[in-house]
Order: structure tokens, then C-alpha cells, then sequence
């Protein structure tokens, strides 16, 4: 090759990015499989899941008795089932007449091929308005100002970045419009503190004795990880107003009064947040 020469690359490239990230997104069924073998009937057949649901779980009952009509202003509306996993969020609401079409998304491809059809099917939802979507929490892949209504029932808590989902979820949310975030369970001060002092014992303790860290034991400016396999990060109840506040949100804070588990009733209780976009 001569001075002055380029090579020009005219090979065309292997693409493994749609593979990993198809791995990568995946990984929240092979978690369940490894580390709540327990639970595996409950989230891959839907007769266990509709039983959890109605038997186990409160979380269908806390959805189910929140007032939508408070949110659910017009007609033809646009929504967005943030996370939905099995669909059964996207079934309710897929009955109420105000409802156009439901975007219903989520990255695990187990949910939305074989669950979700089969949920909306047995809770009598309207198929015919629900859309499926593969795919992560951002970017969210419409122009901005879309969706009249967003929901997400015990999804948002799977954010590493509570303040980058909520701004993706501000842009895509019309000025009029809702968000509802169900289902979540923010710690008070005095339990996150606690959660957060054991956390740090157990780092201090992995640094006096030379020794890899366990994945427990990862913390975060933004928060702590206490679910590596299924992604479950916890907050405090002011850092999620913090959040809201920070993306440009009105809200409220609704108490459910039912305990995350039929049968613990001292488990946290379910809390429901309302956003609006500030004008």
C-alpha cells in the first residue's frame, strides 16, 4: 500500500449484540428456575399463576380495587402496562370501555408468548387490545408524549436508575396524563438505615478477611441490591419522592392496606403511587 493509501474494510461484521442482549434480558426465568425452584409453576403455568394470584399474592387484589375511573378520563386511550410480566394488569384494564390499546411490555419472552395469552384469556380480558413488547425499560422506542396512561405493578423497583426510568417515562407520558405506579413496597428511614448498616458489616467484614464479595452485599449510590438474580433494588420513601420530584412529577402516595402476602400478614404493605407531569 502506497503512502498516502487507506484500506478500506469492506468486511461485513458478525453482529452478537441481539444475541447477548436476548441473554441478557432473559435471565429473569432462569433465575426463578435456580433460585426459587419453588416458585417456578407460579410464574410458567397459568392455573398456579391464577391461583397465586387470587390465593397467594395481593397484589391483584390491591390493583383490582383501586379506583380507575380516576384515571381513566376520555376515550380511545393509550397505555402503557410497564413491566408487566404475565399480562394480568393488562387484562383488567383491557375491560374498561376508556381503553383504545394497551402496550404491554416486558423483556422476559416466556411472559409474553406463552403467559400472557393465556392470563388475559382466563381473567376474561379483551385481547384484541393488548400489543405485546419484548423489550427494556429505556428507551422506550415512541415519540414523545404518547401514552395517555402508564401502569406498572411492582416493576419499577427492578430500575437500578430510579431517576432515568421516570424521566423516560415523563417524556412519553401526555401533560394530561397518568401515571400509576402499584404495588410497591419503600422502605421507611429507620429500615432502610438497618437494611443498609447490614450491608455494610458484611462489606467491612469481606475486607478484613481477603474475600470476593457476595453479590448481596452490592450497594449503590441510587440504592441496594437485595435481589442479584431477579434485579429487586429497595428504596427509601424519600428517595422515591426525591425521584418523582426530580423527573417532574406531581404525586400522591396510597396506602393499600394489604400486607405483599396472603398468607404473611407481616409482610410490607402494599403502597400505590399517583404521578401527574407538573405543567
Amino acid at each position: 500500500m502506497g503512502a498516502g493509501e487507506t484500506h478500506e474494510l469492506t468486511l461485513e461484521p458478525q453482529d452478537w449484540i441481539s444475541t447477548q442482549m436476548y441473554q441478557t434480558v432473559s435471565r429473569w426465568g432462569l433465575a426463578i428456575e435456580t433460585h426459587h425452584p419453588t416458585e417456578v409453576a407460579a410464574w410458567r403455568d397459568p392455573n398456579t399463576h391464577i391461583r397465586a394470584l387470587r390465593e397467594r399474592w395481593n397484589s391483584f387484589d390491591a390493583a383490582s380495587s383501586f379506583d380507575w375511573s380516576t384515571v381513566l378520563d376520555g376515550s380511545d386511550l393509550k397505555v402503557l402496562d410497564f413491566g408487566c410480566g404475565t399480562g394480568w394488569l393488562s387484562a383488567i384494564l383491557s375491560k374498561y370501555d376508556a381503553v383504545g390499546s394497551i402496550d404491554a411490555l416486558d423483556s422476559d419472552f416466556g411472559n409474553l408468548r406463552e403467559m400472557l395469552p393465556a392470563i388475559i384469556h382466563r381473567l376474561e380480558g379483551n385481547p384484541a387490545k393488548i400489543r405485546p413488547i419484548r423489550g427494556l425499560f429505556c428507551p422506550l422506542l415512541v415519540p414523545d408524549r404518547h401514552y395517555d396512561l402508564i401502569v406498572a405493578s411492582s416493576a419499577i423497583h427492578h430500575a437500578p436508575d430510579l431517576d432515568l426510568v421516570l424521566s423516560e417515562l415523563h417524556r412519553v407520558l401526555k401533560p394530561t396524563g397518568h401515571l400509576v405506579l402499584l404495588n410497591e413496597t419503600p422502605l421507611t428511614r429507620l429500615q432502610y438505615f438497618w437494611l443498609f448498616s447490614k450491608k455494610i458489616a458484611r462489606f467491612a467484614l469481606a475486607v478484613v478477611r481477603p474475600q470476593s464479595l457476595p453479590q448481596q452485599s452490592l450497594i449503590s449510590h441510587r440504592g441496594l441490591l437485595v435481589d442479584p438474580q431477579l434485579g429487586d433494588w429497595t428504596y427509601p420513601l424519600g428517595q422515591w419522592r426525591s425521584a418523582f420530584e426530580h423527573a417532574g412529577f406531581h404525586h400522591r402516595t396510597l396506602r393499600s392496606g394489604l400486607p405483599s402476602y396472603k398468607d404473611k400478614p407481616g409482610s410490607a404493605e402494599l403502597i400505590h403511587f399517583v404521578l401527574r407531569p407538573r405543567s
